[in-house]
């Protein structure tokens, strides 16, 4: 029986939504995947597909080995110390019996005891190919060339001692959560850097215990398609979430419904120097009955041009104009200059970050704020991970009278693996919030100062299978909005990836 577990997200004070037309942050973690091999003929030396290491990226061969993806033979397997990247000497070659089954247990010609081919490649091989048969949680040998499916899903159980994160009156109650996963991409799927199509689904179940009529089923559609062809490249993305949990701006549980779209045309006018053009939209949409709230719809167009300046440095310079409309409270305009940098001076060190500066026009008056989105990724040692992000931006309110707020925050995580299976996290923010209100004099001069601290411990049962124990702790300062909240999470998690 195959036991799942969700992983939860983290519900952290510091807000995750990144500016639309901003750098993703998340780049710094890309690393390019090697395509695999056919499986090796009939009457051919048993195969096997291993990742391991090299000093330059961490993805290479063993000795005498090929490269990651490629079909090694029975004689040119690492020994069992190996798996773990590092390079050995390789023992006689693995007795496999003449008829083709896949055995139970392998056995070593100088003496060394059997164990079983899910023992010897954990967390290593991909797949194993005996023949024609190919076992593994790589997917590509059932499906058609230049199709890949992801799926999965997640599980958790939480107890949570303040639901709708409000100081006065808290409400606990432990909530059981469910988030299938599932991905299908057709083309450049993987690496995404050719022409492909992605369609994406992960709804997400919601059940209380005690207040069952909080419970809710969210929903988080994506799609994206990309054409590349000689210099031009042309992407368009789409997305469409229902979302119900409690939030810092509103402390309360609510209904809302999120749309975004994108479309981004990039032109090679040279090997180094190119033109972007990018256009997008955002709107929000609140439960008819939620009339403290009001929707909105952001559209904006950036132009810029971009620079190589080195393999591994690429720089972006830009302008910007976007319009915020409100249903019944006028509009926001404003006008943005920044500059892209994505700069990898090492395999274990990159920076993504966008720098400048907006100027927005308020119903009582203009005012200027800076633009900062940028995050450092770096690994010191092969099983420690550190990463900083930091930024300063715009963001839309829920509440009615045509508001908006500035956030400006900082978040660092590290992570540290224990032995082969267990990994230790550390997650830490703080947010600032200073509210311009439009219309609503409630709400001039409120300045929020939200902190969270999350630490966890996952244990990887198998490669597909992962549980997770964890704790959350979030806090809320308000000034001049009373919406002060201390909130207390933990639980046990777990994520099933096929």
């Amino acid at each position: 029986m195959i036991f799942a577990a969700m992983s939860l997200a983290v519900p952290a004070a510091v807000r995750s939504e990144d500016e639309v037309g901003a750098p993703d942050p998340g780049a710094v973690e890309k690393a390019a995947e090697a395509a695999s091999q056919d499986s090796p003929e009939a009457g051919e030396e048993p195969a096997i597909v291993f990742p391991v290491k090299t000093e330059e990226t961490g993805d290479a061969a063993a000795a005498g080995a090929a490269m990651p993806g490629e079909v090694t033979t029975a004689d040119q397997l690492p020994s069992p110390a190996a798996i773990d990247g590092t390079q050995s000497e390789i023992p006689a070659a693995l007795a496999m019996p003449d008829d083709g089954e896949i055995p139970d247990s392998i056995e070593f010609p100088d003496g060394e005891e059997g164990m079983s081919p899910e023992d010897l490649f954990y967390g290593s091989a991909e797949s194993v190919v005996f023949g024609d048969e190919a076992i593994g949680r790589d997917p590509s040998f059932i499906l058609p060339s230049g199709v890949t499916l992801d799926v999965g899903f997640e599980t958790s159980l939480v107890a949570d001692d303040n639901i709708f994160l409000d100081e006065e009156d808290e409400e606990g109650d432990v909530v059981f959560r469910f988030q299938p996963d599932l991905a299908i991409a057709f083309g450049d799927g993987r690496a995404k850097q050719e022409s492909y199509i992605e369609v994406a689904y992960r709804p997400t179940a919601n059940v209380f215990f005690d207040n069952d009529e909080e419970n809710s089923l969210d929903q988080d559609v994506s799609v994206a398609i990309q054409r590349r062809k000689s210099k031009v490249t042309v992407l368009a993305t789409a997305g469409y979430q229902s979302l119900s949990e409690a939030t810092a701006e509103v402390e309360d549980r609510f209904d809302r419904d999120v749309y975004d779209a994108a479309l981004e045309v990039a032109y090679a006018v040279s090997g180094k120097t190119g033109i972007r053009l990018r256009g997008s939209y955002e709107g929000y949409r609140y439960d008819e009955e939620e009339e403290d709230f009001e929707d909105s719809d952001d559209l904006r167009g950036e132009v810029a041009v971009t620079y190589e300046l080195s393999p591994k440095t690429r720089l972006a310079a830009g302008y910007g104009y976007g319009e915020l409309n409100f249903d019944e409270s006028g509009r926001q305009t404003y006008h943005q200059v920044f500059v892209d940098v994505e700069w990898m001076p090492r395999a274990k060190v990159a920076l993504v970050g966008r720098f400048g500066a907006e100027r927005r026009s308020l119903t009582r008056g203009d005012q200027t704020q800076p633009i900062l989105e940028a995050g450092v990724r770096y690994q010191p040692r092969e099983k420690t991970e550190i990463a900083l992000r930091g930024y300063s931006r715009e963001e839309t309110s829920p509440f009615a009278g045509g508001e908006s707020f500035n956030a400006t925050g900082v978040e660092a995580e590290l992570t540290q693996g224990i032995g082969k299976r267990f990994t230790a996290g550390l997650t830490a923010g703080y947010e600032n919030s200073d509210y311009n209100s439009g219309l609503d004099p409630e709400f001039a001069g409120r300045s929020d100062d939200a902190w969270f601290v999350r630490t966890s411990l996952e244990y990887q049962l198998r490669e597909w299978l992962s549980l997770e124990l964890f704790y959350l702790h979030r806090e809320n300062e308000s000034k001049g909005g009373g919406f002060d909240y201390d909130n207390n999470q933990g639980g046990l998690a777990g994520k099933v990836l096929f």
